[in-house]
Order: structure tokens, then C-alpha cells, then sequence
């Protein structure tokens, strides 16, 4: 069953998501790192307990990222991806990390009218960069409400930039387009805009 669309969208044309509970409206707190895009899986990766120490080691300095892995055994990440299993974005994680590629998640849901605007804008603008520079991440909230619900999402759609663990970006609704091909290319910039030269 779908959730229906509460009260109307902003001028940005986004949609509000109605609370799962009274427990999700009392607790708004954005969660901003990859452990929350996996919420019902254990903190064994090697992913997610290297994220863990920096976190745990917070009254010290972070230190610097390590730079691109160019082990050619770490997956390749095509231009964009749609997540079916909560497995598969765990691997679509691990494998952007270990070659310092940032990920756009769309969060967007099939009964929302301006994820249908806006998906097929973001999926030409991260094709056109340089290949390995960048990957879409689409992610049905209807199909991972517990990813939706752990990141706080409640308009449709949410698109968020994650790069080395963390959600450094976010907008919500269509922006012009203009502004969507900024929002591309400043993700991209992240990762130092260098692909893979691979076909």
C-alpha cells in the first residue's frame, strides 16, 4: 500500500510524506551518515566500523580522507543505480568509498508527480560527467521505508549528497534546472572529477 500524499507541495513542487507514527513526529532529528542507510543490518562492515572509529575518536582531529583507491578489484559503479535489496545499497556504498566516488541518492516514490519531473533531469545531468566521477542512487521510499524513515524523510523528492560517509548536500523538490546542473557538478567536484578511463 502507498502512502497517501498529505497536504499539498511547495512552490518547488515537492510532496509531504504523512508520519509512519506518533514516534516519527515527535523525533525530527536528521540522521546524517551512512550507518543510518542501514538500519536493520549489523555494524560489522568494514564500512561501517571504519565510520565508527572516526565517530568514536571525535575529540581528536579527523584525519584526512584516504585518497581514491585505484585497486582495480573494487567494483565499478555505473552512472546510475536503483536500489532492489538493502544489500545492494550497501555494496553500492562500499564500492563508491573505496573508490572516493560520491553518490546522489533521488529518494522518490512512484505516485509522486515531481520525483517523475525530476529523476529523468538528474539521470542526463550524472550520465554526462566523466565516467566514474559520480553515481545516481534512485531509491523508492516505498520500497525502503526503513532507510526513509532512519534519514527523516518526509517530502518527496529528497535528493542528498554523500561523499566519504557523509550527506553533505540535500535539496528538496525540483529546482530549476540551472540550479539541478549546479547541484551535479558540485558533487562531482567532491571527487576530485577524475573517472575511472575505463569503458
Amino acid at each position: 500500500a502507498h502512502r497517501a500524499v498529505a497536504a499539498s507541495s511547495s512552490a518547488r513542487g515537492s510532496r509531504r510524506l504523512p508520519p509512519r507514527d506518533a514516534a516519527d513526529e515527535a523525533s525530527s532529528t536528521r540522521r546524517d551518515d551512512a550507518d543510518d542507510l542501514f538500519p536493520n543490518t549489523s555494524r560489522s562492515s568494514s564500512w561501517t566500523v571504519a565510520m565508527g572509529s572516526a565517530r568514536r575518536m571525535s575529540s581528536q582531529p579527523a584525519p584526512p580522507p584516504p585518497p581514491p583507491s585505484s585497486d582495480a578489484s573494487a567494483p565499478h559503479l555505473p552512472a546510475v543505480v536503483e536500489i532492489i535489496e538493502e544489500s545492494d545499497l550497501r555494496d553500492v556504498v562500499d564500492a563508491a568509498d573505496a573508490r572516493g566516488i560520491p553518490l546522489i541518492f533521488d529518494f522518490y516514490a512512484d505516485w509522486c508527480g515531481p520525483c517523475k519531473t525530476l529523476t529523468p533531469k538528474l539521470e542526463a545531468l550524472v550520465a554526462s560527467q566523466p565516467r566514474g566521477t559520480l553515481t545516481l542512487v534512485k531509491l523508492n521510499v516505498d520500497a525502503h521505508p526503513s532507510v526513509s524513515d532512519h534519514l527523516k524523510i518526509t517530502s518527496l523528492p529528497t535528493v542528498m549528497t554523500m561523499h566519504r560517509g557523509k550527506f553533505v548536500d540535500t535539496f528538496q523538490g525540483v529546482l530549476p534546472d540551472d540550479q539541478l546542473k549546479a547541484f551535479v557538478e558540485k558533487s562531482a567536484a567532491l571527487g576530485g572529477g577524475v573517472g575511472d578511463g575505463g569503458d
